[in-house]
């Protein structure tokens, strides 16, 4: 009977546990996520993914002033407040807005300059298309309430509908009760895999 390394049990398991919670997905298409989250007495975005934008059309470069949002014109930007960004247009579609609010200057922000601006994408200056984005920003002593911010989901998107934007606003990454009973599976093997080992 062949054997199977424990190092290779994990990387299965692994992949089995991105399938499922949906950290896999298809190489030709583009995500970006923005999770909103109320964080004690503080708003907090966090930003990870790419962004396809070869079939955008660089439009400027825009000086950024670091996180900021207007819910009710369907702005949101985070990363550094010494960031300069460039603006990429067509056919981006999405809501309208995401919230009633008006303008809101983080408090704090910090990684790459990524964002919406109605129907526009704001990515780092000189970004290669689909390289790694990463960004944070903090409201402090805010509320969604007090921000005007919608909780849900909301989703733009390009390319026919292959690359997109999406903000989650309130809770996030709560995996459903399948994926978690899954999870467990793939963690339980993993344990059994490492005590043969060491026996």
């Amino acid at each position: 009977m062949r054997r199977i390394g424990a190092a290779r049990v994990g990387v299965i398991g692994l992949a089995i546990v991105a399938a499922v919670t949906g950290i896999a997905r298809p190489a030709s298409a583009s995500l970006f996520t923005i999770d909103i989250v109320q964080d004690g007495s503080n708003v907090v975005a966090t930003g990870t993914g790419s962004i396809d934008i070869s079939v955008l059309s660089l439009q400027t470069g825009v000086t950024t002033s670091g996180g900021f949002m207007n819910p009710g014109l369907d702005i949101l930007d985070i990363g550094s407040a010494s960031g300069v960004g460039d603006l990429y247009s067509g056919a981006v579609s999405g809501p309208a807005d995401f919230g009633s609010g008006g303008a809101h200057l983080a408090s704090a922000s910090i990684g790459d300059v990524v964002g919406i601006s109605a129907a526009d994408l704001v990515v780092p200056d000189g970004y290669v298309s689909d390289a790694a984005l990463s960004g944070d920003a903090t409201w402090d002593n805010a509320t969604f309430s007090s921000l005007g911010l919608t909780t849900g989901t909301y989703t733009w998107t390009w390319d026919s509908g292959a690359d997109s934007l999406v903000v989650n606003i309130g809770a996030t990454g709560v995996p459903e009760p399948a994926s978690l009973t899954l999870l467990a599976s793939a963690l339980l093997g993993l344990g059994a895999a490492r005590r043969r080992r060491k026996a």
